[in-house]
């Protein structure tokens, strides 16, 4: 009785013991796999920043404050008006 119970104890470690190295490898895998993951949602956040903040200055620059300030950035200027001195 007490022999099968240490080869029953031997064959659970063992079982363990090869469970585990063969678990190895699939979370490495997992691992790396959320690594790269996390570093695409970056980026695509960093994206969607970028492109919010491109909207924002297209709204402005076509809106007529936007424009009229572009104008008078480029040296235009309004019938009668003198531009200010710097």
């Amino acid at each position: 009785m007490r022999k099968k119970k240490g080869t029953t104890l031997i064959v659970i470690l063992l079982a363990v013991v090869v469970g585990l190295g063969l678990s190895v490898k699939p979370w490495q895998m997992y691992r790396k796999q959320q690594t790269q993951a996390n570093k695409s949602m970056a980026e695509m956040r960093e994206s969607e920043a970028k492109k919010e903040e491109l909207l924002k200055e297209e709204s402005k620059k076509k809106s007529s404050l936007g424009q009229e300030e572009q104008a008078r950035g480029a040296g235009y200027y309004g019938p009668g008006e003198v531009p200010a001195s710097k």
